[in-house]
């Protein structure tokens, strides 16, 4: 595999080695020094680049990619595919970079101005009405990705956006799933304060992979709606977490979260709890179910209206073949999807 500074070479010379067509029509973005801004993490080092009005990052891989190369080739399908609005425009290209004499393989993904999740929940801890259509909109975005059989693998603060309509994104598809990797193992196993005690032990990838992720997600965001001051205590701004650390998770009703928890005398946060501790006593993710359905709301989570507004990012047109778009009646965002029941956007069922 090239090095760093190989690729680099490559880069600044993109009309004649950059092989991804889309990309090589762009302007690679640099520091007020000139130097190319470059973000290195894993295996891989990423390039932000202007074409147009649009931003991308485009990775390229410093490490060998072993089997994943047809993982990435199926996740690109799935993507296009699949045209979920949370989900940004992605490709794999098989010869998207040349480096010294070879060819080797890049992915490049429509770049989301917006802050983490838990950047946003930090910005309006004290906005209860944000983080309560926060919550409602994560709980519409996850109960699409069960219907699609879909799950991120590495569901955490860094890899879901906002942006400044409080819309939803997914971002770092490197442990996607979805149906056609049925089989695949499960090679990424996320941060350790997300998962699941008996997630290092899976061996393959399936549609079960964030049902933990997602209910520390959705219990920090509404417990902290209730009380903001658990942000402080719980250093979740300095920290890489958001209320809950894996060592909560081997004596949970002994944790101080749980016991703050508890004070707030929320029965929504208390149902949640239940989940989470029926969730810890099972010893594999395979035995587990999506908390929402467990979750026994006697009525509709609270809902703020909104006006209509179009999406923030452009979305890949359906083809001519597929369904005609519906939008929601609550807050304009369309879906693309015939078997989608709730909106990505604000939360609400579909009418």
């Amino acid at each position: 595999m090239p090095t760093i500074p190989e690729i680099k070479i490559s880069i600044e010379n993109k009309d004649l080695f950059v092989k991804d067509e889309l990309i090589r029509q762009g302007t690679f973005l640099r520091s007020a020094n000139g130097n190319l801004i470059m973000y290195t993490g894993g295996f891989t080092a990423v390039f932000p680049v202007k074409v147009q009005n649009e931003k991308w990052a485009f990775r390229c891989w410093h490490a060998n990619m072993g089997s994943t190369a047809q993982r990435f080739k199926e996740i690109a399908k799935c993507v296009k595919s699949s045209q979920a609005p949370y989900l940004c425009d992605f490709a794999y290209v098989d010869k998207g970079i040349l480096v010294d004499g070879k060819f080797y393989p890049t992915t490049r993904m429509k770049w989301v101005e917006g802050y983490t999740i838990k950047d946003y929940i930090c910005k309006y801890a004290y906005n209860k009405e944000k983080l309560q259509k926060l919550a409602d909109a994560f709980l519409g975005l996850i109960k699409d990705m069960h219907e699609r059989g879909y799950a991120h693998g590495d569901l955490q603060h860094g890899n879901i956006l906002v942006d400044n309509y409080g819309s939803l994104f997914l971002v770092d598809y490197d442990s996607f799933y979805c149906s056609a990797l049925k089989g695949e193992k499960d090679i990424i196993q996320g941060l350790i304060d997300y998962q699941h005690p008996a997630r290092i032990k899976n061996t393959v990838a399936n549609e079960k992979l964030d049902y933990f992720s997602e209910l520390i997600i959705y219990t920090s965001i509404y417990a902290i709606a209730e009380n903001p001051s658990l942000l402080a205590k719980y250093e979740v701004a300095q920290s890489d977490k958001m209320l809950f650390s894996r060592k909560d998770f081997d004596n949970l009703s002994g944790s101080a979260i749980y016991k703050d928890l508890k004070s707030l005398n929320n029965s929504r946060v208390n149902q949640l709890l239940d989940i989470l501790s029926l969730y810890l006593s099972k010893k594999s993710i395979k035995d587990l179910e999506p908390f929402d359905k467990l979750l026994n709301i006697s009525s509709p989570p609270i809902q703020i209206k909104t006006k209509p507004t179009k999406p923030t990012i452009p979305i890949i047109q359906p083809l001519s073949s597929a369904p005609t778009k519906q939008y929601c009646i609550y807050c304009g965002t369309p879906f693309y999807h015939a078997t989608s029941r709730f909106c990505y956007h604000c939360g609400k069922p579909r009418k």
